[in-house]
């Protein structure tokens, strides 16, 4: 059976939902609740994203662990800062 779509054409559109999701979820959340939620909700879709880069484009793994392990703690900087900054702003506000 022929495939309708590539894997990096499926990645890409996945990237794009995950894109697309984490916009919806900056829409919401007045109360600081609500807000650090969303915005961990959105760290975790970044890290998923990373992930999904790391595996489908830059093809890490075949690279050697070293290489590997370089760039999947690269790719987590990200997510954690995102992660910080909403915990932080949670505390402080």
């Amino acid at each position: 059976m022929k495939r309708f779509f590539d894997a990096a054409t499926l990645t890409w559109l996945a990237l794009l939902a995950l894109t697309l999701a984490g916009v919806a979820a900056s829409a919401h959340g007045a109360a600081p609740g609500a807000r650090l939620a969303m915005a961990l909700l959105i760290a975790a879709l970044c890290a998923l994203k990373a992930e999904l880069l790391v595996r489908h484009y830059l093809h890490a793994a075949q690279a050697g662990p070293v290489f590997e392990r370089l760039i999947r703690a690269f790719a987590a900087l990200a997510p954690l800062a995102l992660a910080f900054s909403a915990v932080r702003e949670g505390w402080l506000g």
